[in-house]
């Protein structure tokens, strides 16, 4: 999970670099296709989407002392 969040900072980083607009579009591409799969895992499990989001919000707020 570690190793996907440094990939997606370093794509991010390179993405701000690019000026011609394409990272632009591809960082868009990128939010569609989680909250599509976000979107799945809701349509199939509801409880078990509740409980990630749960956890996730958890762990951000721990990050910031919350």
């Amino acid at each position: 999970m570690l190793k996907m969040f440094a990939k997606l900072h370093t794509n991010l980083i390179k993405l701000k670099k690019n000026t011609r607009g394409e990272g632009l579009l591809v960082f868009l591409g990128l939010i569609v296709i989680i909250i599509v799969i976000l979107g799945i895992i809701y349509a199939v499990a509801p409880n078990q989407f509740q409980s990630i989001i749960n956890r996730v919000f958890q762990t951000i707020s721990s990050w910031f002392g919350g």
